[in-house]
Parts: C-alpha cells; sequence; structure tokens
C-alpha cells in the first residue's frame, strides 16, 4: 500500500513538474534544478528528528498517509531530475506537429509526449517502488503500531524478537520479500532500457 501509492504519487508529480522545466525557458531555472539536485544529496537520517516532532505536532505519527507524503517528498527531487532527462529525449518538432493538427497542449502531452515517454515512467516508477518497498528507517521510526508495520520491519523482526531465529521461516519470507523487486525489474527491464535510447526521434 504504500509503496503502490508512492510510487503513483511521485510519477504523476515529477511528470508535471519536469513538462515546465523541459518545455520552458524558465528565468530561475537553472538554479531550481540546482536546488533540487541538492536536495537529493540530503541524508534522510539528519531530518527524521525534527519530521518526528513535526509528525507529533500534526497527529500524523503512526499513520501510513503521513509515511506515504513524507517518503513521496523525499523521492520527489531525483525523480524530476530522472523525469526531465526522459522528457528532454521527447522531440519538441513532435509534439509541435500535433498542435499543427489541431491537438490542444494538454493532448499533446497526453497523446504524444506520455506515450513516448513511457519507459521513463515506468523506470522513476519502479525506482521509486523499490526504494519505498526496502526502506527500513522511516517507517520503523513514524509507524508505532504493530499492524502497520512493513515488510523491511517485520524481516528485522525475525532477528532476536522471537527468541531463536526460525531460519526456515526467515528464508521463506525473505524470499517472498524480494520476489516484488524482480518482478517489476523483469517485467520492466525492457522498458528502462528503451528509455536511454529515445533521443533522436525525428531524425532519418
Amino acid at each position: 500500500l504504500i509503496s503502490l501509492s508512492q510510487a503513483a504519487i511521485v510519477v504523476s508529480l515529477s511528470a508535471m513538474t519536469a513538462y515546465p522545466l523541459s518545455r520552458y525557458e524558465l528565468k530561475h531555472k537553472r538554479m531550481f534544478m540546482y536546488t533540487v539536485l541538492f536536495m537529493t544529496s540530503l541524508p534522510i537520517t539528519a531530518l527524521m528528528v525534527p519530521v518526528y516532532h513535526l509528525f507529533l505536532n500534526l497527529r500524523l505519527y503512526d499513520n501510513r498517509l503521513g509515511v506515504i507524503l513524507f517518503q513521496s517528498a523525499s523521492s520527489l527531487p531525483y525523480a524530476i531530475w530522472m523525469m526531465k532527462n526522459f522528457m528532454d529525449s521527447v522531440a519538441l518538432e513532435l509534439e509541435e506537429a500535433a498542435w499543427v493538427d489541431g491537438a490542444t497542449r494538454l493532448q499533446g502531452i497526453k497523446d504524444v509526449v506520455l506515450p513516448l515517454m513511457f519507459p521513463g515512467l515506468c523506470m522513476v516508477g519502479i525506482y521509486t517502488f523499490s526504494g519505498s518497498w526496502g526502506n527500513f528507517f522511516v517507517p520503523y521510526i513514524l509507524l508505532g503500531n504493530a499492524d502497520k508495520f512493513t515488510a523491511s520491519i517485520t524481516l528485522y523482526q525475525f532477528f532476536g524478537t522471537y527468541g531463536q531465529i526460525a531460519y526456515g521461516t526467515l528464508a521463506a519470507y525473505s524470499a517472498l520479500y524480494t520476489a516484488p523487486s524482480i518482478i517489476l525489474y523483469t517485467l520492466g527491464q525492457k522498458f528502462m532500457s528503451k528509455g536511454f535510447r529515445m533521443q533522436g526521434a525525428t531524425k532519418g
């Protein structure tokens, strides 16, 4: 629930943010992109103390929605960088051709840009989902109820929480835990590889 929701939010917001950054000559675009790049380097561990205090004040502690919103916000900077690069690889001439044929800007985005960016959307979604699925620290700090713990926390609880480690059960759970990421990477492999070969679509 947390990982899929985060992936959907990050893909949607990063795509909407990447379009003006890719298509328009904005006055402070370079400074904005440097700011986004700086935000990707901020360590989550350094932010958790004020975030924990904020969650207590906003009564979002032990709330899955709060975890989804925080993890989405922390994943957005890098997702915006990736999405902008994919958006840049879609030739503007293709979108302009759609405008000449009578399409509105929104129709051009929906019918031209997004279909050509589908490999990029898949890559950002897979990257975000995998990062959220393997995230242990944030849910461990912001969730207090054991019934709401994520799979990564449950995996950690096999060590020392229930006394002697049941290695058979632990191995089975570990295999199930790694399955979603393996399946996603397997299904999305062709889209991820295509995403780097999109530039030059108008060359003949």
